[in-house]
């Protein structure tokens, strides 16, 4: 059952952000408000009211505002204001964008042209490659968390967004870099665009939003994901071992750099993708301008993922073994075949 927003129009928050109209909700509610000191619009993240007093959603939220205003970057969305820590209320301004996320437009619209879907996928890995400069990696890279930023019908520009799962390599979530809570380790991110590394909760870095950038990749220009189809379990299974078909199977005349570039970021073992993405952005770049990208040779093989912990190892095993105990899904089919 969902829940009512927590805020209505009219309502004030911190004796100064009037509430206009909810944007959007998951964990956190957003709004457009009007600043009643300036009398700008902006858009205010806030915790619902029955989630204010939980600290580990405090924590998240305040993450979130602190590693995205360290980051100035066109491509990544503007942080105006946050909430002291210990305020009654916690919540963010951020600048206020108007558009749709490239999941409400694939729902719309579909597929988008591959250049034009170069172009966007190319700001997105600028502002990750800013965000990764200052050792922020993002975590949750996928459609939703990918704003297009509009004026009128065209689109104007790309903002990442949402840098709540955000991690920096200064502040870890242990001493490992592993994500530790009550209960033990815990898997981090949004299943179908899951590095094999976040699966099993082993330490993400740079190379893992690289993984994610390039499923985003293949389904902007497909309107499908590599593991279409596939249960939870089997998802996961594929995420850890299987290759992604080529996204020139499903897209007629596509260019075969294209499916370079999204082969090279998708590899299962880190050391297989690009190394940074800024090696990414280069050759997509490269691509945009006419020429082959230079794609990574493979230097791991087979190119699995070879979890780095125990309990990695034995998620490992785990999921293989569901997986190999059930019939392939439709989509299953295309991703048979040696990894590269």
């Amino acid at each position: 059952m969902i829940q009512d927003p927590s805020y209505c129009p009219g309502d004030v928050i911190d004796g100064r952000y009037r509430i206009e109209r909810l944007l959007g909700r998951g964990m956190s509610e957003v709004y457009e408000v009007v600043d009643e000191v300036t009398g700008e619009r902006r858009a205010l993240k806030i915790l619902p009211t029955a989630e204010q007093n939980d600290l580990g959603h405090r924590q998240r939220l305040f993450r979130e505002a602190d590693a995205t205003r360290r980051l100035d970057h066109p491509n990544i969305v503007h942080i105006c204001g946050v909430a002291s820590k210990d305020a009654a209320v916690p919540y963010f301004i951020m600048e206020l964008l108007r558009g749709e996320t490239m999941r409400q437009y694939l729902d719309r619209v579909g597929p988008m042209a591959p250049g034009p879907a170069l172009d966007l996928i190319r700001e997105a890995a600028a502002g990750l490659a800013a965000a990764h400069n200052e050792e922020i990696f993002h975590r949750d890279v996928k459609p939703d968390n990918l704003f297009l930023c509009e004026v009128g019908e065209r689109i104007t520009g790309l903002k990442v967004i949402d840098f709540g799962l955000a991690r920096t390599q200064m502040a870890p979530d242990s001493a490992d870099g592993s994500e530790v809570y009550n209960n033990g380790p815990e898997v981090m991110g949004t299943a179908e665009y899951m590095a094999p590394e976040q699966v099993v909760a082993d330490p993400a870095d740079a190379r893992s939003d690289v993984y994610s950038l390039g499923v985003v990749l293949f389904r902007l220009i497909t309107r499908e994901l590599p593991f279409d189809g596939a249960s939870a379990h089997d998802l996961l299974a594929h995420q850890l071992a299987s290759r992604p078909p080529p996204a020139s199977w499903l897209v007629e005349q596509l260019d075969e750099g294209i499916d370079t570039l999204i082969q090279t970021a998708v590899r299962k073992h880190p050391e297989n993708r690009y190394p940074s993405m800024q090696a990414m952005l280069e050759d997509i770049e490269r691509l945009i301008n006419g020429h082959a990208p230079r794609g990574v040779p493979v230097t791991r093989t087979p190119d699995i993922y070879e979890p780095r912990s125990a309990l990695g190892r034995s998620a490992l095993e785990l999921l293989t073994r569901r997986h190999s105990s059930r019939p392939a899904p439709p989509r299953a089919e295309l991703s048979s075949g040696p990894a590269s």
